[in-house]
């Protein structure tokens, strides 16, 4: 709310008695206040013939006091006034005179002021308040006192206001460099850029301005991170490193590369600093028991699982400057619920039933083909059709009328990884193990188990054929060892962390199994089995820009994103929870590799918000 107008306080002040105390004079204001007050002593005189008259006494004799005082046009004149007139003659206050000075202060819409300047104000607004915090002007002065005050501790903060917004350290240096950018741009778009050598010097100084901002920040961040995280302030930690970070991508490897790409710049930096500055910011947010929280009420649904909200990190740590799982960066991801399996055949045939049933065009996303037909390519094959096997070979649009059917939705890029990772920055869902061992479904996994499976239980040899001689004898022939056991490359059930054939087995009692490779939060195949699509579309270089808070990916592209591998794989790669796939042309959007194997399906995710609801 602005101040009031000094001229309607002060008619307030004079048509209400009331309102007025005792009345200040200058002598009574303390030292740093005088020079706001008249020199001369104010005056109101009461007149016989009933004026009242104010003024500075500027004089007085026997006879007459000489009365200083504004009249029309806002001329001052002097006037005697003679003493058998007056009835009475009393002390003027100065205080409305002292707030209107104090209120000529204002802040500067654009910039902020020296951190001298704050205080020296401050102290003149709180010297008033002392003296007249009871007065008519002192809410007008209060307010303006604290509008200095919040500028002032925002300072102190380490902010700095640039083009009207208040900016904490990096981000106010990153503003800087822009600023000069945008300057040496103007100057360079001149027609005498290159034959006017002020223009010229102009334009090197402010290079010279800008190389010095980036060359600062660093120092910046490695005095302010360390100190927010002390204070537990983990968000401005956050997001002045991800500033940083995506500044120095975006604008000090692009002015200072040249012909240079990213990744030689990259190579000849420590950019490992700012994923130490990461680590350091998530390590104290878990051991401040901001991380893996329990679940609230009423935030559970059979066959999910709750994943914490909170602070990750996203990306794969050594990544090259051209991989698209670069630069590892922190996010922030709302709580949410995840399917713990991926969506099965069966599930996925209720769907289709109601499709072909209802042709309810509700749950389709707006820019699906009409009358979309959702029949799964992996239904077409016997060894990928099992009831209780996950879907595959469906597109993105399939994917996204399924978990709307349910009610649900798929998981975003980073919910997706944050599921499958947690907070450690592990590899694999499961830690930092070999997949290989795990047998987790991949080429390599599968080829591990059947071997695990004939030493458990070695295979006996078919029984050999009798060989017959010439004189009737009757001899053994030789028997050749038994083949080894072989896994068909195909999908596991969703709910099964063994193939058909081992899970028989270990019933039977013929192979011991003990391992379950699954997610810090207890969700299957996150790597392996069943490829999934994810709601995000992709983009190489997203990583760069993307939000700090909940991401959803660029807003338009080529194709969506599909994470955790798949039982096609032939390397373990492919398995990290890092790993980003754009699927290209018409079978790859078909959920299918190029070699028309259908290897894409998904899994469901619904926000906690929805869960909580009646």
């Amino acid at each position: 709310m602005p101040p009031r107008p000094l001229h309607l306080i002060l008619a307030v002040w004079v048509l209400c008695p009331a309102m007025r105390l005792a009345a200040l004079e200058r002598a009574d204001l303390p030292a740093s206040l005088r020079p706001f007050a008249p020199e001369q002593k104010l005056v109101t005189v009461k007149l016989s013939s009933g004026d009242t008259l104010e003024g500075a006494l500027a004089g007085e004799d026997a006879e007459n006091i000489m009365l200083r005082r504004q009249v029309a046009g806002g001329i001052t004149a002097t006037r005697p006034i003679p003493r058998a007139d007056i009835v009475s003659m009393s002390t003027a206050d100065v205080t409305p005179i002292v707030a209107e000075k104090l209120l000529e202060f204002e802040l500067d819409d654009e910039r902020s002021l020296a951190a001298e300047e704050y205080a020296e104000k401050l102290a003149l607004f709180n010297a008033f308040l002392d003296v007249a915090g009871s007065s008519a002007f002192a809410g007008d002065v209060r307010e303006r006192r604290d509008a200095f005050a919040e500028e002032h501790r925002r300072l102190k903060a380490g902010m700095e206001k640039i083009e009207g917004e208040w900016l904490p350290p990096v981000q106010a240096a990153i503003c800087k460099f822009e600023v000069y950018g945008k300057q040496m741009g103007i100057l360079a778009a001149r027609d005498d850029y290159r034959s006017n050598p002020r223009v010229r010097d102009a334009y090197d100084a402010l290079a010279d301005k800008r190389r010095e901002v980036a060359r600062n920040v660093p120092g910046i961040m490695q005095e302010r991170v360390p100190r927010l995280v002390a204070q537990k302030q983990f968000d401005e930690a956050v997001q002045e490193t991800i500033s940083f970070l995506q500044f120095w991508i975006a604008e000090v490897a692009g002015s200072e590369g040249g012909a240079r790409d990213l990744s030689t710049i990259v190579q000849e930096m420590d950019f490992d600093y700012i994923v130490r500055l990461q680590q350091q910011i998530i390590d104290a947010y878990r051991a401040a028991g901001r991380g893996d929280r329990p679940p609230p009420a009423g935030a559970a649904e059979e066959g999910m699982v709750y994943v914490p909200g909170g602070y990750f990190l996203m990306g794969r740590q050594g990544a090259e400057a051209d991989e698209d799982e670069f630069p590892m960066h922190i996010v922030y991801v709302s709580p949410f619920l995840i399917d713990r399996h991926e969506v099965s055949n069966a599930e996925y045939r209720e769907f289709v039933a109601f499709m072909q049933q209802t042709g309810d065009a509700s749950v389709e996303h707006p820019d699906a083909p009409p009358l979309k037909q959702h029949a799964s390519e992996g239904g077409k094959h016997g060894h990928l059709n099992g009831d209780r096997q996950p879907v595959v070979g469906v597109d993105w649009f399939d994917a996204y009328a399924y978990a709307a059917w349910k009610g649900k939705r798929l998981p975003t890029e980073a919910e997706w990884e944050k599921a499958a990772r947690g907070m450690d920055a592990r590899p694999y869902p499961w830690g930092e193990e070999d997949p290989f061992k795990l047998g987790v479904n991949y080429k390599g996994g599968r080829e591990f188990l059947a071997r695990e499976m004939d030493r458990q239980n070695p295979p006996l040899p078919p029984k050999p054929p009798p060989k017959r001689f010439g004189c009737g004898c009757v001899k053994e022939a030789d028997v050749p060892p038994p083949p080894p056991t072989e896994l068909p490359a195909r999908t596991w059930n969703v709910d099964s962390v063994l193939p058909q054939e081992a899970a028989q087995a270990k019933a039977d009692g013929l192979f011991e199994w003990t391992e379950r490779p699954v997610s810090p939060y207890g969700v299957l195949h996150m790597a392996g089995n069943a490829a999934e699509w994810v709601a995000d579309w992709y983009s190489a270089e997203y990583y760069g820009v993307s939000d700090v808070r909940d991401p959803a990916g660029p807003e338009e592209g080529e194709a969506h994103v599909v994470r955790g591998g798949s039982y096609l794989d032939g390397n373990t790669k492919a398995l990290t929870v890092t790993r980003r796939l754009e699927p290209r042309g018409r079978h790859g959007q078909a959920g299918m590799n190029s070699r028309k194997q259908p290897y894409i399906g998904f899994r469901c995710a619904r926000s906690l918000d929805i869960v909580a609801k009646p």
